[in-house]
């Protein structure tokens, strides 16, 4: 399941389940077991995993990041945009 920040809410991100960062403008994964609360969480639309190939593309690009941001020991990088997460990666930066 996948999930993005409602676009009548009034903030551009919502930290979720365990620390996961959701914005409007991108659909994220909804980690195993959370699809039902992911539902009903009142600031995020939540999608099954049918993506086009744009959205597909996206998810498994962040997912691929969030996997570099791991292996390099960036503190709290779940809770990162992927603009920072770049930013840190590109630089070798963990602060």
């Amino acid at each position: 399941m996948l999930a993005k920040v409602r676009s009548d809410c009034r903030w551009s991100t919502v930290t979720a389940f365990a620390g996961r960062e959701y914005v409007k403008r991108e659909w994220r994964r909804v980690p195993d077991g959370c699809e039902e609360e992911a539902q009903r969480h009142s600031m995020l639309d939540a999608k099954d995993d049918v993506l086009d190939v744009k959205d597909a593309n996206a998810a498994l690009d962040m997912e691929a990041l969030l996997s570099k941001a791991r292996a390099a020991n960036i503190p709290h990088y779940w809770s990162m945009s992927r603009t920072t997460l770049e930013e840190k990666l590109e630089t070798n930066r963990t602060d």
